[in-house]
């Protein structure tokens, strides 16, 4: 059975890497984004990110999140170790702002679904219900939960 090919949102990067917890459930929203870096890591899928999640990711964890820089830039490091970074071409912000144009998407999330259709059968993995929405039109589309439920059959 071939693996998994997985594109991850900023989103769920940050859960992991600034430990999140929601505030209204309790649910510790880092954990299940930790478990797949944990799949990627021992190669049990194959995951993607975009080097444009990669400077997101880097922007809200110094910015939004006050960490200092030099855990950030660790964090990048293994971000880079464990994902393979897509660097979008012309190619792929021209089909971003198509897509933006013929549907409610911020510039972020119309290029990570442009990436994403190039990639073949990548599944998308989000925790932006709105993107996910959308993104599901087109290509799989899991929150890191249900992506984990889906290849261990687990809750």
């Amino acid at each position: 059975m071939a693996k998994s090919k997985v594109l991850l949102d900023s989103n769920c990067l940050i859960n992991w890497l600034a430990k999140e917890v929601d505030e209204a459930s309790g649910i510790a929203f880092w954990k299940s984004s930790y478990q797949i870096a944990l799949l990627a890591e021992n190669e049990e899928i194959d995951a993607y990110i975009a080097l444009t999640t990669l400077m997101e990711v880097r922007f809200v964890l110094r910015r939004k999140k006050r960490i200092p820089l030099n855990l950030v830039e660790k964090d990048i490091a293994t971000l880079r170790e464990l994902f393979h970074t897509i660097v979008p071409d012309e190619l792929r912000i021209l089909h971003a702002e198509s897509l933006q144009r013929d549907e409610p998407l911020g510039p972020f999330d119309a290029l990570l679904l442009s990436i994403a259709l190039a990639i073949e059968d990548v599944i998308i993995i989000t925790r932006d219900k709105q993107f996910f929405s959308v993104a599901r039109k087109y290509l799989p589309t899991h929150t890191p939960e249900s992506f984990l439920e889906s290849i261990t059959g687990k809750k």
